[in-house]
């Protein structure tokens, strides 16, 4: 069994499962919550960690 993958939100290509860059179109797949500066996925509305609406 290989390692765990989710798909890229732009792209559709396979990330590793954390991954912080999609491999094949480069997009990042985390951001920065303005409000506490925590890294959160990219494809969130709201952050994880205080509750944030993100843009």
């Amino acid at each position: 069994m290989g390692q765990p993958t989710e798909k890229c939100g732009k792209c559709g290509g396979n990330l590793l499962f954390g991954a912080k860059f999609c491999p094949t179109c480069g997009t990042s797949t985390v951001r920065t919550c303005s409000s506490c500066s925590k890294e959160v996925p990219a494809n969130v509305a709201f952050c994880p960690y205080c509750g944030e609406k993100l843009a």
